[in-house]
């Protein structure tokens, strides 16, 4: 069974040894609950830009990892010393911590450690993050759903995928999730905004995520809202050439209706041409 997100409201503190104010930070995020350990996901706000932030936790290791204008994935483990490579739009640097204190419950997390950037010490940080988790009617709707999909397909999925294929599974699992919990979505919300329907088929085309059924009936939905949109019914036809025998007769006589324009006649028959091309009993 997939995994449902959790809508969560996160505060970060980070304390720097030579600093006297902490640097705080108020963000929206969405929480994981893993059989042993969390993945907390929320952005924090840069002078470059947004960077999408994540804190993956596992027995005794926790990982911080940045994208975006910040490039990071770095693991604190209690009491050892770990390096990773930091980025950003100016440079690379070796990123080396110490780790002196982790500590973990339910909804907070802290970590202390000895920084150091290319040999050079920093000095010693504390990070202190709490998530409050927000109540069942403000978890994601469809639309919004849509919307993190198509945040993490913008992600840098194919270099992940050939450089670290744990961090790619567990990527292409919390992508799964999201498809499977946005089909949920759209049987059970009213009103479903129809340009989110269309942005999540183009999604599809881009990573293909729904199959069958699925896919037909957000097309079926499509062209029901734009009934005079023959865009709409190309890119039916080419899914449905993608899935079936572009050959068959029934699918050629849908064809020669969409390039006819004889689109009120295509609208009529686009919701049985999965059976009547031999995809459905």
């Amino acid at each position: 069974m997939a995994i449902e997100p959790l809508r969560v409201r996160v505060q970060q503190t980070t304390r720097m040894s030579d600093i006297l104010e902490p640097i705080e930070l108020s963000a929206d995020g969405v929480y994981y609950p893993l059989k042993t350990g969390f993945i907390l996901m929320f952005d924090q706000q840069q002078e470059d830009g947004t960077v999408p932030t994540t804190i993956k936790y596992t027995p005794e290791r926790l990982a911080l990892i940045c994208k975006g204008p910040i490039e990071m994935n770095h693991s604190f483990i209690e009491g050892r010393f770990t390096q990773s490579l930091y980025k950003n739009a100016y440079m690379s640097m070796t990123m080396a911590t110490t780790t002196s204190r982790l500590d973990v419950s339910e909804e907070s997390c802290t970590f202390v450690y000895e920084l150091s950037m290319n040999e050079e010490n920093v000095g010693i940080y504390e990070v202190h993050v709490t998530w409050t988790f927000e109540g069942g009617e403000e978890r994601m709707n469809f639309t919004e759903r849509v919307n993190k999909i198509e945040e993490m397909l913008n992600e840098d999925w194919f270099e992940m995928l050939e450089t670290n294929e744990e961090e790619y599974e567990e990527w292409r699992g919390r992508l799964e999730d999201h498809a499977e919990q946005v089909i949920m979505h759209y049987d059970q919300e009213n009103g479903v905004d129809v340009d989110s329907i269309d942005k999540l088929l183009q999604l599809n085309d881009e990573f293909p995520l729904l199959y069958g059924e699925d896919t037909v009936r957000l097309y079926i939905a499509l062209i029901e809202a734009r009934s005079e949109d023959k865009a709409v019914y190309d890119r039916y036809v080419d899914y449905l050439a993608a899935i079936s025998d572009a050959s068959h007769e029934q699918f050629l006589h849908f064809h020669t209706l969409v390039e006819a324009g004889r689109l009120e006649e295509a609208r009529q028959l686009a919701p049985h041409m999965p059976q009547r091309l031999g995809l459905e009993e």
